[in-house]
């Protein structure tokens, strides 16, 4: 059994096997319909996010960028549109790297022109990043073209899975 599938299941309360209590008659659990319509849920969101997930490494292939370098480049456009000076250091976390990880990312999207450094003049060990106008136009690209995955992923996050199934649910 896999940790997503045990992870799934301990969000959505639903008994793993064998957590059933002891002795609890059988009738008290033919009742199946509402977990099997949370599996359904749960692999359609996974089934959109794969699909998602390829069509990014697709479109970013065209521009000439990585996944991890595209959401490099969408952190750095995010916390510019918020006002702020990305540093490495603010980009561990939602990067969910080490700072080791994040610095090679960043090293290589520099070498690649995507992105620039520069050294904070009141404390040198520190490094504000942010893109080229090249990294900037190819990010660009890549998002606009990304944008109906993106709608249709935003969809099924908020519905909860397949939106047909949602659908026939209201009908009943």
């Amino acid at each position: 059994m896999s940790y997503a599938y045990i992870a799934e299941a301990r969000a959505a309360r639903i008994p793993l096997p064998g957590e059933l209590p002891v002795g609890m008659p059988n009738s008290a659990i033919a009742d199946t319909t509402s977990h099997d319509q949370a599996y359904l849920a749960a692999a359609e969101l996974r089934i959109r996010m794969l699909a998602f997930q390829r069509r990014t490494e697709e479109i970013t292939a065209r521009h000439r960028l990585t996944p991890q370098r595209y959401l490099l480049l969408l952190l750095l456009r995010a916390r510019e549109a918020a006002g702020e000076q990305p540093t490495i250091g603010s980009l561990i976390e939602p990067l969910q790297m080490s700072q080791s990880s994040v610095t090679r990312l960043v090293q290589g999207a520099a070498r690649a022109g995507l992105v620039e450094r520069k050294t904070d003049p009141h404390d040198l060990r520190r490094q504000y990043v942010g893109p080229t106008a090249e990294g900037r136009r190819r990010f660009e690209s890549a998002f606009r073209e990304l944008g109906p995955e993106r709608r249709a992923l935003a969809a099924a996050l908020t519905t909860g899975g397949n939106p047909a199934l949602h659908a026939r649910r209201s009908e009943a």
